[in-house]
């Protein structure tokens, strides 16, 4: 039975705001909530870098029982604007938030999810010095391939990542963390490896043609000797 009355808030960190892959996966998440009865908010961690965004920010998080943050993984790590936006959640001078899970779902355009590993450990080490509780999280590799599309709009080839979701939300909505089942399930790959790294290299070499520097693919300008 799922907790009446509780709260969930989406905190994209994602700099391509409603229209990629993060907000897809989030949205569809904080869906499945809204439907167990949970009420949503959802804010992007680029508005939270002005102060009345702060503000914002904050008073969101202490309304919400439930934190979601999706981003896609930047260099191993957080995207800029949601670690500023962590950061001053992190430097609030009052706050009792041991009662608040926080959940993570990072995407990136690696074939294997597993890529994710570090910026899942930042995200548990964030809960751990404010005092949530992480409910773990969700990895998801080949993000590229959603192109900006919804997961109802991908057929069966996003039925892994929406099972995954939905087993979240029902096992979120009664206070339980994230199950193994569903981290297994997201980390799946929607498609073969070959075929996405092909149609990948496809792609970045039809945009070397498009821009004129097809020839410059295989510079090395900073090589030294």
């Amino acid at each position: 039975m799922s907790e009446k009355g509780k709260q969930a808030l989406l905190l994209l960190g994602s700099p391509h705001a409603w229209g990629g892959t993060s907000a897809a996966l989030g949205l569809y998440l904080l869906d499945q909530l809204s439907g167990h009865g949970i009420a949503a908010e959802k804010l992007a961690a680029q508005a939270a870098l002005s102060a009345a965004g702060r503000d914002d920010l904050l008073r969101a998080v202490e309304a919400a029982d439930i934190i979601i943050l999706s981003f896609p993984l930047y260099v191993d790590s957080l995207p800029a604007s949601l670690i500023a936006a962590l950061e001053s959640l992190a430097a609030a001078k009052e706050r009792n938030w041991t009662a608040k899970q926080l959940v993570c779902l990072v995407n990136c355009g690696f074939p294997e999810a597993e890529q994710c590993r570090p910026a899942l450990a930042i995200c548990r080490r964030f809960a751990v010095e404010t005092g949530m509780r992480p409910a773990d999280g969700l990895a998801f590799g080949m993000g590229g391939i959603l192109g900006g599309k919804q997961l109802d709009e991908m057929g069966g080839m996003m039925k892994n990542a929406r099972a995954a979701l939905e087993m979240s939300a029902a096992a979120l909505s009664r206070g339980e963390d994230i199950p193994a089942a569903a981290v297994a399930l997201m980390a799946k790959t929607p498609i073969p490896n070959w075929l996405y790294t092909a149609v990948g290299n496809y792609s970045w070499k039809a945009l070397a043609k498009k821009n004129g520097v097809a020839v410059k693919l295989k510079d090395r300008p900073y090589c030294q000797g």
